[in-house]
């Protein structure tokens, strides 16, 4: 089901209650983030191409050979590889539930592995490909949920009885960051750390706004998030354990969903401060920031590519969202999708 949005183009977390939101949804408001395969060599994304409805595509980075791996009647949204490009795990919503499918790469063996009663979405992949994580909004909460790559041993692993959401992996699979909102009555999101079987949960943050967006550097010392405790989202920076957090962008703008290079050694995130969102690459440090996107339409939500060389993003250049592809210095953009329809991905 659809859900609101802290970006122009998708959702990063399932948002059950008051969250975070810092910028205008499109319709339909899912994660329109294209995701690069582990060799780099394809990319993953959501389109209305064929069917009008929300499909699983898959194409070459260059564009070519691109292939509807879902084509169906249901809502489909938030495909990921699996660490070794052999699996794609995705959110399909029918029949008034959402609920997590699996499928190989090439769109055969379609399998509901959760097939409940709750919604459940967001799924990723934990780095060895042997477990599956992903949200599931029970009566009362929002809960992360671990199960087998089948399906099999569905675990509740927050058991707040509040929000938490937005997990995400340390390189080495043995600890989750996430958001909560289970601290008083405020109802303010926390970044929280886990170990990955759901113990040890310790709070990061605890202050008076809301953070979101955690991600674990490539080497797991350090966590990015991005929070509006001083007004306007902005990107911060901390080590795994909390200490030492560091304000990345200062600006009065927003800035938000910094994401890692592979190599750990810068961010790319998106930003409002020329009037409409950018996507900027700044050193892991905060310094040397470089916008790479300079158009009147939004281009947002970056990815890198595995060996750190490109980046996707998502654009609405064209009145309609689509897929580009750059190289790591902002030179060579390229609409990838280019469709006469809306992609997301």
């Amino acid at each position: 089901t659809p859900t609101a949005t802290p970006s122009p183009t998708e959702t990063p977390t399932p948002v059950p209650g008051s969250t975070p939101t810092p910028g205008p949804p499109p319709s339909p408001p899912e994660d329109t983030n294209p995701s690069f395969s582990p060799d780099g060599t394809r990319i993953l994304f959501i389109s209305t191409r064929d069917t009008g409805n929300s499909d699983v595509w898959i194409m070459n980075i260059d564009g070519s050979k691109a292939v509807n791996l879902t084509n169906d009647s249901p809502f489909d949204a938030s495909p990921r590889f699996s660490s070794d490009g052999k699996k794609i795990v995705f959110e399909r919503s029918d029949q008034g539930k959402d609920n997590i499918w699996s499928m190989n790469a090439d769109g055969s063996g379609q399998t509901n592995v959760t097939n409940s009663g709750f919604d459940e979405n967001t799924p990723s992949w934990s780095p060895d490909g042997s477990k599956i994580m992903f949200n599931a909004s029970l009566k009362s909460s929002y809960e992360i949920f671990l199960m087998g790559s089948d399906g099999s041993n569905q675990t509740n692993i927050t058991q707040s009885l509040n929000d938490d959401q937005a997990p995400d992996w340390s390189s080495d699979g043995k600890k989750l960051a996430f958001i909560s909102n289970r601290r008083g009555d405020n109802k303010l999101f926390d970044v929280f750390v886990m170990n990955a079987d759901g113990s040890g949960q310790t709070a990061l943050t605890q202050d008076a706004g809301n953070n979101f967006a955690p991600r674990f550097s490539p080497d797991g010392a350090k966590i990015v998030f991005s929070s509006n405790k001083d007004g306007n989202f902005k990107v911060y920076v901390m080590n795994a354990d909390g200490g030492n957090v560091k304000k990345l962008t200062n600006l009065s703008s927003l800035d938000a969903y910094a994401d890692w290079s592979p190599d750990g050694k810068s961010l790319a995130l998106h930003s409002l401060r020329d009037g409409n969102y950018e996507v900027y690459v700044m050193n892991a440090d905060g310094s040397g920031p470089r916008r790479l996107t300079n158009d009147p339409a939004d281009d947002s939500e970056p990815a890198w590519s595995p060996d750190g060389k490109r980046i996707a993003f998502t654009a609405k250049r064209d009145g309609k969202f689509q897929i580009y592809v750059m190289n790591a210095d902002g030179t060579s953009a390229v609409n990838v999708s280019n469709s006469s329809f809306n992609d997301w991905g």
